[in-house]
């Protein structure tokens, strides 16, 4: 379902609709592609750490495994991640 019609958003937004359209189905690239693997492996570790370790740690874990990664890309995951509640007896 369209909240906004793109015709009318490209007009709003000065921008032609089949550009918009184009868009939609252009390959995905290099560099997404590369986001969406680290994604998936920042997503791996940070199960296997059973949900605790934070973006400084997960990036300590893939450097460790040979992938160029710097913690400024593993920092939205940890944003992404809502925060489990406390255990009462830990607190």
């Amino acid at each position: 379902m369209d909240i906004f019609p793109v015709e009318k958003m490209s007009v709003v937004l000065k921008v032609s609709s089949s550009g918009f359209y184009k868009w939609l189905t252009r390959p995905k690239s290099n560099r997404e592609l590369r986001t969406e693997s680290l994604s998936d492996q920042i997503r791996i570790e940070y199960e296997k750490s059973n949900r605790i370790y934070g973006s400084p740690r997960i990036t300590q874990e893939l450097r460790k495994k040979h992938r160029q990664v710097s913690r400024s890309i593993c920092r939205p995951f940890d944003e992404e991640v809502e925060p489990e509640e406390q255990d009462p007896q830990e607190a």
